[in-house]
């Protein structure tokens, strides 16, 4: 039981790096800083 919810918690958060690189990815593109210093994480 423990490593089941071990497993969906890894699940879970992988998918929250996922969404989270998306959108910081979506919000640089949108604001045009492509090129730059402020494309460097």
């Amino acid at each position: 039981m423990g490593f089941s919810l071990f497993a969906n918690f890894r699940e879970y958060l992988l998918k929250l790096i996922n969404f989270a690189t998306l959108y910081e990815i979506y919000r640089r593109i949108s604001i045009g800083c492509f090129d730059g210093e402020l494309w460097r994480f």
